[in-house]
């Protein structure tokens, strides 16, 4: 599955729904650009964006039937970064 791809994961989730009632889904995908913030771009940015926003809301598009139909729960989480900081990521 391509987390990007709606089809992909539509694909995916019908798979998951198809083989029974899909009781949770976990959607574990994030992305930060690790580099000082003055080599940040425009591009990193929207990047993150897709993947960490766009990515989670299309593939909760396509769980949320199966999902209400099964009672379900979702877990949405990122990485360490969350609650650690990172050296370099600071303003200085």
């Amino acid at each position: 599955m391509t987390v990007l791809d709606e089809a992909s994961i539509a694909a995916a989730v019908a798979t998951a729904a198809g083989r029974g009632r899909l009781g949770g889904f976990i959607y574990a995908v994030s992305s930060i650009p690790l580099k000082p913030l003055a080599r940040v771009t425009a591009t990193d940015l929207i990047d993150a964006y897709r993947l960490n926003v766009v990515g989670t809301t299309v593939a909760l598009k396509h769980a949320a039937p199966a999902l209400k139909a099964a009672s379900g729960s979702v877990d949405l989480f990122s990485s360490v970064a969350a609650t650690q900081g990172l050296a370099g990521l600071r303003v200085k």
